[in-house]
């Protein structure tokens, strides 16, 4: 059975979070250095070319109404609305499977957030996300993302993101852009992949990456 819990952001938390999305100076120095063609370009490249990958836009949403005076998240959205299944970029089809059979994952940490908040991920990763075991109990923690930016700015925030989902193998990616009118596809999304990879997880924390949760404390009164 699963336990659903939802937090919602304090607006007094002083959780550190990355400078402006047109600001790239405080992406990780060594990411500057990956070669052009990246593992994360590989991926999308592999996806682009798959028979099932992102569905067309409807270029029909350009006859609505001021749409030339819409910001580019709202153009995007209006052009991908009638989509509802978009390709996984950076998958985790092993995140709950032990050495020879699933993992007995008690507690699963899904966490909403986009490619540009990598100081929030690394603050939650070495605070109340981090996976261990609690009184015998494992603690598992994902990190559920779109895709972020455009041209040289995308290029880096995706190096970024790769470089997490290969050192700490918590990222969840799909094709799309990430934006907070795609917060209820990015969980439906998600539960599709539960489904498939990780069904025996007993309990399920769903959370933004500007919360804080107590989690022992969680796993303490939790019904065995």
């Amino acid at each position: 059975m699963i336990l659903l819990v939802l937090l919602y952001s304090n607006k007094q938390q002083n959780i550190s979070t990355p400078q402006s999305s047109h600001n790239l100076d405080w992406i990780p120095s060594f990411l500057h250095k990956i070669s052009p063609l990246s593992n994360w370009q590989l991926e999308k490249k592999r996806v682009s070319q798959n028979l099932t990958a992102r569905c067309e836009q409807n270029t029909m949403s350009k006859n609505v109404s001021g749409f030339d005076s819409l910001s580019p998240m709202i153009q995007d959205f209006l052009y991908y609305r009638h989509c509802r299944s978009f390709p996984i970029i950076l998958d985790l089809p092993d995140k709950c499977q032990g050495d020879d059979e699933p993992e007995d994952v008690f507690l699963l940490l899904v966490i909403k957030s986009s490619p540009q908040n990598y100081e929030r991920r690394e603050v939650l990763r070495k605070t109340w996300a981090a996976e261990r075991s609690y009184k015998g109990k494992v603690i598992r923690r994902i990190f559920i993302i779109g895709t972020g930016g455009s041209g040289f700015e995308e290029e880096k925030l995706n190096k970024l993101v790769m470089w997490e989902h290969q050192h700490y193998n918590d990222i969840l990616q799909w094709d799309f852009k990430d934006s907070f009118f795609n917060l209820t596809l990015k969980q439906i999304l998600f539960l599709e992949w539960m489904d498939r990879s990780c069904p025996q997880a007993r309990f399920l924390l769903n959370g933004d990456d500007d919360v804080f949760a107590h989690t022992n404390n969680m796993v303490g009164i939790a019904p065995v």
